[in-house]
């Protein structure tokens, strides 16, 4: 859509008016951006990074990209690197290369269980673990995007901190010590 209006009166919204407030000035300015730079801008961006992604990640087979590949989709990706659990790789990918992801899947829920193809058996399995303290059992995904307004520089470090981290996933996680 062009020409959208955001209006908000401050005054009616409540004991949390700064943070409301700050949501509405932060829509304000996608709406901005979006204006400014253009849709179809944003789109060649987007198809670019995505196809990038695949390129690189697509050679990886421990390296999973969940959901379906459609049309004009968004370089939004939810990631998963086998024998490395959701939470410690996006760990790594921040630690050691400071690109910020987020992880987990529990408000996917139901979705989650389909887009990791986990049947009955191992969801039952998974909860019997958890619930005896094995917090690696826990399901998910790496979850990370491209923005349009991403420089080529820091498109390409988040492509090879993922690129380096599934080529070589031992160099990265550290051993699990264990109390004598």
């Amino acid at each position: 859509p062009v020409g959208q209006a955001i209006v908000v009166d401050l005054r009616n919204l409540g004991p949390d008016t700064e943070r409301a407030a700050s949501y509405a000035y932060g829509a304000a300015l996608a709406v901005l951006v979006k204006e400014a730079i253009g849709t179809g801008y944003m789109a060649r961006r987007h198809a670019a990074f995505r196809a990038a992604a695949r390129a690189r990640w697509d050679r990886h087979p421990a390296l999973r990209l969940f959901g379906p590949e459609t049309p004009d989709q968004l370089p939004i990706f939810a990631l998963g690197l086998d024998g490395v659990p959701a939470q410690q790789f996006t760990r790594l990918l921040s630690d050691h290369f400071g690109v910020q992801t987020r992880s987990g899947c529990a408000c996917a829920g139901p979705y989650g269980h389909i887009l990791m193809e986990i049947g009955e058996t191992r969801s039952a399995e998974m909860r019997r673990a958890i619930l005896q303290g094995d917090e690696s059992a826990k399901p998910g995904f790496t979850r990370l995007n491209f923005s349009a307004l991403l420089t080529e520089a820091k498109a390409e470090a988040i492509l090879d901190a993922v690129d380096r981290i599934a080529a070589a996933p031992a160099l990265y996680v550290e051993p699990v010590r264990r109390s004598a």
